[in-house]
């Protein structure tokens, strides 16, 4: 909708609207750390699940990567979210063995915006000591000495560099 036309001021002003007329998913937290859990026990963590556009929202489906992570009592898919409202989805981690175990629990929904969202998982013994802060962060420099970026590289678990611009 435009408005502010008249003849002695013809300037089109675009009225622009904060709502948001698709369904939208959030989803907290997007990383869950299970922290040391020992050998053959289990924890579990709660994931929220949000309809945080102005319209409904359905949660089309739910998978995990990962054995070591199961989904309990997973609700029937699909599911219509209203607008904010909460849906939960609870993920245990079972400990096998002494090492660190990772996975991606995926969610997809009718988010035209982020029609997959990916949490990621991770759990078992500590490698780094929480005080080491468990991330190598580097200055990348392109060899045309363009700009530069920093990244991040977490010391267990998923240890893909990504791109770090901040907390």
């Amino acid at each position: 909708e435009l408005h502010g036309w008249t003849e002695q001021s013809p300037i089109l002003q675009p009225r622009v609207s904060p709502r948001n007329s698709d369904g939208r998913l959030c989803v907290t937290p997007a990383r869950v750390d299970f922290g040391e859990v020992p050998v053959g026990e289990t924890r579990v963590q709660r994931i929220t699940l949000t309809a945080c556009g102005d319209v409904a929202v359905r949660i089309e489906g739910i998978s995990l990567d990962n054995t070591q992570f199961s989904l309990q009592a997973l609700p029937s898919l699909p599911r219509d979210l209203q607008p904010a409202e909460n849906g939960f989805v609870d993920v245990r981690y079972l400990s096998v063995d002494q090492n660190w175990d990772s996975g991606v629990l995926s969610i997809r929904s009718s988010d035209s915006a982020a029609p997959q969202i990916q949490v990621s998982l991770m759990g078992g013994p500590r490698i780094v000591p929480p005080e080491a802060g468990g991330n190598l962060y580097y200055w990348s420099i392109p060899p045309d000495f363009g700009e530069g970026s920093i990244t991040r590289l977490r010391l267990q678990g998923d240890a893909q560099p990504e791109v770090f611009r901040g907390p």
